[in-house]
């Protein structure tokens, strides 16, 4: 729905309406089929848009790997390894259409070799971003750069309230309530990206003792209550 409170239609419905308006036209005997010709020209579908921007940044991508690494683009070609991450990259990006997805994406084909990162890691990292939305990662992002603050938290209720509190603007937590906010939390332990403490993820009135932080060394006392694993990190800076 848009600010005007009408329904938006989603990318496949705009792709169908396309192609609706191109056989309608195609119809009319003679002057039906050029003006079909005509708009097909003028009016790209959004897939065709989509393919047409994924091209680009991939693209780009290449200008940068030689640029910045020396790499020769027919050794690239012929790297297994590399035409695997970006069929991969290919496969998410021409699936969404969210535009933040397809900037991770081309980072990700980017960083993956500027950086040489494991191929394993590359892989797991793509499905990632492929399984996660934005807001998942908007929180992911928030927790990173305000460990801090999220450290004086006692529970996602806290947590929440902070986020509520200097984010009540962003698009991504604006309408989002405890319940929907706890489940992204969930979501980003689940992946191994973050380790909360134990019974944080818990409503209040369920956490019978003060948390005792998980961490991945040894769970020594002042840390953060929510802390981002060495996975975690490495995912950020891959997008």
């Amino acid at each position: 729905m848009n600010d005007d409170g009408l329904d938006t239609p989603s990318s496949s419905a705009l792709d169908k309406a396309h192609a609706v308006v191109v056989v309608a036209a195609g119809s009319i005997p003679i002057v039906g089929s050029t003006i079909g010709e005509v708009y097909k020209w003028l009016v790209p579908s959004p897939l065709e848009r989509r393919i047409a921007d994924w091209q680009d940044a991939v693209t780009d991508t290449l200008r940068m790997l030689v640029e910045r690494r020396g790499i020769d683009l027919d050794s690239l070609g012929a790297n297994e390894e590399f035409i695997s991450l970006l069929i991969s990259t290919s496969s998410v990006a021409l699936k969404t259409h969210q535009k933040e997805k397809r900037k991770m994406l081309k980072n990700a084909l980017l960083n993956s070799f500027l950086h040489e990162v494991n191929y394993d890691i590359a892989a797991t990292y793509i499905d990632l971003i492929d399984r996660l939305t934005p807001t998942h990662i908007a929180l992911l992002k928030f927790i990173s750069g305000n460990q801090a603050l999220v450290g004086a938290t006692e529970s996602v209720d806290d947590i929440y309230s902070i986020i509520k509190e200097l984010l009540n603007t962003s698009s991504f937590f604006k309408e989002i309530e405890l319940s929907t906010f706890r489940a992204l939390l969930q979501a980003l332990e689940q992946t191994g990206l973050v380790i909360p403490s134990d019974g944080y993820l818990l409503p209040i009135d369920q956490v019978q003792v003060p948390s005792i932080l998980l961490t991945e060394d040894s769970g020594e006392s002042g840390l953060p209550s929510v802390l981002l694993t060495q996975f975690g990190t490495g995912f950020i800076r891959f997008i």
